[in-house]
């Protein structure tokens, strides 16, 4: 109950910092992102190929969000809008009914649009206290001046400034970290997970890895510049995961006889600032997968799951919404190894040899049972293999 009373009181605040600072904002505040297509149109075309712009509209999100619709009675459901369609929540646009088959407003069929980042000037941003994706502002009532990092960029279509927050990662944080809507309990951390990593001590963003740089122009009539920011944001569902994590392997038999192989095989998170995996917990899934051969048959084949553990009330493992309670976690933080450790039985010990591979699904097994669609495919992280000697 006291979760869910601050949960109340940190919306009423932010709708009184609302009234106090400025008018409400209304959905003609903003323009949709086709707008900005004249004049970037290269940027334009970078954000329609991320999975930013199709926040809203992807096909898996829209299978979870309706069985959640249905089993909360609509309870959560804004809740869950609010990251995938900031806008559409800041201007209050999200329909009481998402799924009665009527036209959605283009600023919740747009996503995470463009106006969404390069209008918050950050200055209002309360991520210590916490981070309810937009909700967490009091957005002031303005929309018209639009952010970005160059000083000198002018133009007579709007009003721009320069701005240290878009280039931090805690633009990122404002949706890349909160917690459930009632018990406040930390649900997606990714966020958190970079702040307390080596990469952030090191000066290293988020933007460093997710918004590759290249040399262009931002608009068409700008001015060539030897840094910008790509907007395709690579994450999880790229070749990103292929520079995320290496495993080894030591094989040994054990006592000396040709009966009982055991393996130590070591998984470290070389290239992600933050947990692998991260994101919602029961969403994503990583796991180990160590295979004995006798020359190209596979013998015996054992897994490990990295996984942050949900609870409900039972003690069943839970899907996010409906978690009470954090268990094991098995993640792989920053610059970390897991060393995960196997025994292998042997009937045949001629031409052994131990394979490993580290494998991601986007949609895990038990997100796909409950939303009613099939399992993603395995998609290979790292691998490695070893003789036995």
């Amino acid at each position: 109950m006291k979760a869910l009373s601050a949960f109340v009181l940190l919306l009423w605040g932010a709708s009184a910092s609302w009234a106090q600072t400025s008018k409400r904002l209304e959905a003609t505040d903003f323009k949709t992102s086709s707008n900005c297509r004249d004049c970037h149109e290269q940027i334009y075309d970078q954000w329609t190929t991320s999975m930013h712009s199709k926040a809203f509209r992807d096909p898996i999100y829209q299978v979870l969000l309706r069985r959640v619709d249905e089993d909360r009675q609509g309870k959560l459901t804004r809740f869950c809008v609010s990251c995938h369609a900031p806008l559409a929540t800041v201007t209050r646009s999200v329909p009481e009914k998402l799924f009665d088959g009527q036209p959605k407003p283009a600023l919740l069929e747009e996503g995470v649009a463009c106006e969404f980042c390069h209008t918050i000037p950050g200055s209002e941003l309360e991520l210590k206290r916490s981070s309810l994706g937009s909700f967490v502002f009091p957005r002031k009532g303005q929309a018209n001046t639009l952010y970005g990092r160059h000083a000198d960029a002018k133009t007579d279509d709007h009003p721009t400034e320069p701005s240290k927050f878009l280039l931090s990662s805690e633009l990122c944080g404002t949706c890349h970290r909160f917690g459930h809507p009632v018990s406040g309990m930390p649900i997606q951390n990714t966020y958190e997970e970079w702040k307390s990593s080596p990469y952030a001590a090191e000066g290293k963003r988020c933007q460093d890895c997710h918004m590759p740089s290249y040399a262009g122009k931002t608009a068409k009539d700008g001015k060539q510049r030897p840094e910008l920011h790509g907007h395709v944001f690579k994450g999880g569902h790229t070749e990103m995961i292929l520079k995320a994590a290496t495993v080894q392997l030591k094989p040994n038999w054990k006592g000396g006889r040709k009966e009982s192989l055991d393996v130590v095989a070591s998984v470290s998170n070389v290239g992600a600032g933050h947990m692998i995996p991260t994101g919602v917990p029961g969403i994503r899934e990583m796991w180990l997968e160590v295979s004995i051969l006798n020359g190209s048959q596979v013998a015996a084949t054992q897994k490990r799951m990295f996984v942050l553990e949900l609870f409900d009330r039972e003690g069943k493992r839970a899907m996010p919404w409906d978690a009470v309670r954090l268990g094991k976690d098995t993640r792989i933080g920053p610059k970390k190894t897991r060393v995960e450790q196997f025994n292998f039985k042997l009937t045949n010990s001629k031409d052994v040899r131990v394979e490993a591979k580290v494998l991601e699904r986007l949609v895990s097994e038990q997100a796909a049972q409950y939303a009613g669609v099939p399992v993603a495919p395995a998609m290979l992280m790292a691998e490695a293999a070893a003789a036995v000697p």
